[in-house]
């Protein structure tokens, strides 16, 4: 009953997030978005999950962001529109980055033994819980292998907004 809300939430805040012309109501439909996916993950049964997208990137990644939107030179957008040369290039790069995510999520699919199944199954114990011990295996998961790429973003992100904060202050001198 709730499931197509929640999408149809997800859906326009995608949408909105991409052919918004005003970059904080882009932001702010980011936030819907993002928000929708979290009500996604309970569909999953993704407790968990679903409480980490709320406060990463919810919380955390969304503040950022409408932090470099405020630093930004163009929060209205009402600067001139890219040039044809740049909707070309632009289009041919988000090709480019579809066939490839789509080539590598279609060798992955296809490797023996990567257990990429259709069907999931409920644990023993199984009472619209998480099993106790996947908090445990995702911790180990981002403090082990995933913490440098982790890391790296976090650096990216506070370079970024170190970035903008420079080019407002430049222009303001």
């Amino acid at each position: 009953m709730l499931f197509w809300p929640v999408v149809a939430v997800s859906l326009a805040g995608a949408a909105g997030a991409v052919f918004a012309r005003n970059l904080v109501y882009a932001a702010l439909s980011l936030g819907a978005c993002l928000t929708g996916l979290a009500g996604l993950y309970l569909f999953l049964q993704a407790e968990y999950i679903a409480v980490v997208q709320m406060i990463v990137y919810v919380g955390g990644i969304l503040i950022l962001i409408l932090f470099g939107v405020m630093f930004s030179r163009d929060v209205l957008g009402r600067s001139t529109p890219p040039s044809l040369g740049a909707k070309i290039l632009g289009g041919l790069a988000a090709s480019a980055v579809l066939v490839s995510a789509g080539r590598l999520a279609w060798i992955i699919s296809n490797l023996p033994g990567t257990g990429l199944a259709a069907t999931r199954s409920p644990t023993q114990t199984w009472e619209g819980q998480i099993a106790s011990h996947s908090q445990n295996h995702l911790g180990e998961l981002l403090l082990n292998g995933w913490l440098a790429p982790f890391l790296v973003v976090a650096m990216l992100l506070t370079v970024v907004l170190v970035a903008a904060l420079g080019l407002v202050r430049k222009d303001a001198t």
